[in-house]
């Protein structure tokens, strides 16, 4: 009976832990941190920290820009043709890590490829796109300037720049690259510059503006991206993990929203903060340029059912004749948790192993050692489940000698309920004599269970989550630990093995208790054979060592058993 309720609970709380976790990434949390409404609806409020009376931001046009409606009535009439011929003009650009696409109209970044990446492992050729510039998945790094009322205009989203090539490549020896768009027009001269670095994700947009005109000028730098709710094509991992928002500021390092959940602009604003857009296994995120001053957040749904992201920077006051720069440091790759943690306080935790994540770090520090040493990830797997059960040895021994005790009561367990069928009291108590008498812990054998259900739980989201293991393969036809067993091989080993190891335990009382039981392989089964291939992996192993275990403590059991004079 205890052992059925025992195991019932065991697959609750992993269904449960599951539903939970789903749950969180569907809908996670909200902020809570709104700024007041803006006085005219669909308008941002103008940023507080620019000077009165001038505190109006004024520039040329743009539909996606944070802006007044002063500004929105001065978008440009730009014609389909004139837009055609203008994404012909996209300027190329390759570095070792990234090929892009950046389009002079507005400086904007419509596509981004990920070359170390591929889309899957049957397209190895084909780098996974992050930004992209279709509508279906439309994905943008847009970004400009705002001018404070009273100072002449600056560049925007619709604004063309003037770029001196077409092409731009990283080569070899080359550490950083360059790429400086140019605008100049009443008075003031803009150069917005791009500026990459090797093998990083991270990079630079800034702007070097100088002040040729006779008046002063203020305005601020903004970035955003421009994302839609869609999600990343794939089955079960896209499906099961969150895409949408996240902000961090040092009061709160880490806080998400889903996209359903972004109904009106929110202006949060802080020092070494930042705000990302995420998915499966990768980010866009905009970081301040200096971790010293104060930047603005927004986030907003658009018109067009898009969402914008976006970062201002604190204001720039040029005098005549004066520059200065205003600077976005952006993110655009992989979850890899070192590169994350080096680019942001706190950009980490966008690897969201969610409520075990206390397990889940140090499960993936270890078996990122392991793989440095096998260099397989399904070897590291197998390791790290050694390590475990090895970790775990004593208690489990325990558990185990109290289950096999357990099975050599079962005769007398069997008496007492012939005799007392009738009395349910009187059985429950007679059997806890029996139990006292023969120094055996009817609830030892569940500590098995106990013990693996949250191992199982943090390692299945460090599976998920980890862009490391993503494409990992192991032998054979597993190319990709992170992916479900196309032929079901693991999942089918795994129901084997925990039927194996259920007739080393002993059997329920109820006949009807042992049948229900005798389903929980199958149920166990059909659970994971969706699963990624490395968490059921790990179960086959996990399940094998203990039948091991199980078989060698009996044995030594029934070897004292033998030698005790009678």
């Amino acid at each position: 009976m205890q052992r059925f309720r025992f195991s019932l609970i065991a697959l609750l709380l992993v269904t449960g832990l599951f539903l939970k976790q789903a749950w969180d990434r569907d809908y996670g949390t909200t902020l809570g941190r709104a700024a007041p409404d803006p006085p005219v609806a669909g308008a941002p409020a103008p940023d507080p920290r620019l000077p009165a009376p001038e505190a109006s931001l004024q520039a040329g046009g743009g539909a996606d820009l944070p802006t007044t409606p002063e500004f929105a009535k001065a978008l440009p009439d730009v014609s389909e043709a004139q837009l055609n011929e203008w994404k012909a003009g996209l300027l190329r650009v390759r570095t070792d890590v990234l090929e892009l696409a950046i389009d002079p109209l507005g400086g904007t970044m419509d596509r981004l490829e990920l070359l170390r990446y591929p889309v899957s492992v049957q397209e190895p050729e084909i780098p996974l796109r992050l930004l992209d510039e279709r509508p279906g998945s439309l994905y943008l790094l847009q970004g400009g300037l705002l001018s404070a009322g009273g100072s002449v205009g600056a560049p925007h989203t619709q604004t063309r720049y003037r770029a001196e090539q077409r092409e731009y490549l990283m080569r070899e020896g080359q550490e950083t690259l360059e790429v400086r768009l140019r605008w100049e027009e009443a008075g003031l001269r803009v150069d917005k510059v791009f500026l990459f670095r090797r093998g990083d994700y991270l990079f630079e947009v800034f702007y070097e503006v100088r002040n040729l005109g006779a008046q002063p000028w203020t305005g601020l730098a903004y970035a955003q991206l421009k994302r839609g709710a869609h999600r990343a094509a794939g089955g079960f991992a896209e499906r099961a993990t969150f895409t949408g928002m996240a902000f961090s500021t040092p009061e709160d390092r880490y806080e998400k929203i889903s996209f359903d959940d972004i109904k009106s602009e929110r202006r949060p604003r802080s020092e070494n903060a930042w705000i990302a857009i995420l998915q499966h296994y990768f980010l866009g995120a905009l970081l301040p340029g200096s971790a010293e001053q104060e930047y603005s957040y927004y986030m907003k749904p658009t018109a067009d059912g898009h969402y914008l992201a976006g970062s201002f920077t604190p204001a720039l006051r040029l005098a005549p004749g004066a520059s200065g720069r205003l600077a976005h440091r952006v993110y655009i790759g992989p979850k890899v948790q070192r590169d994350l943690a080096a680019a942001a306080t706190g950009l980490d935790l966008a690897v969201d192993y969610g409520v075990l994540w206390f397990l889940a770090k140090p499960l993936f520090w270890i078996l990122e050692i392991l793989y440095g040493i096998c260099l397989n990830w399904g070897v590291a797997i197998i390791l790290l489940t050694v390590l475990i059960k090895a970790l775990f040895y004593y208690p489990t021994a325990v558990s185990y000698r109290s289950m096999a005790r357990m099975a050599d009561l079962r005769p007398r367990l069997l008496q007492l309920r012939e005799r007392y069928i009738e009395d349910r009291q009187r059985l429950q108590q007679e059997m806890m004599r029996l139990y006292r008498e023969e120094k055996v812990n009817p609830f030892g054998g569940c500590l098995p269970i106990l013990i693996q259900i949250p191992v199982f739980i943090a390692l299945y989201w460090v599976l998920l989550e980890s862009v490391e293991l993503r494409q990992a393969p192991f032998l054979l036809w597993y190319q990709d630990l992170s992916r479900a067993d196309p032929y079901f091989v693991l999942p089918v080993l795994m129901g084997l093995t925990m039927y194996l190891q259920q007739k080393l335990n002993p059997t329920a009382l109820d006949p009807v208790q042992e049948r229900v039981f005798a389903m929980l392989p199958v149920v166990f089964t059909v659970l994971l054979a969706f699963s990624p291939a490395g968490l059921v992996l790990y179960w086959v192993v996990s399940n094998i060592l203990s039948i091991t275990q199980q078989w060698y403590i009996r044995r030594q059991l029934r070897a004292h058993q033998a030698v005790k004079p009678a």
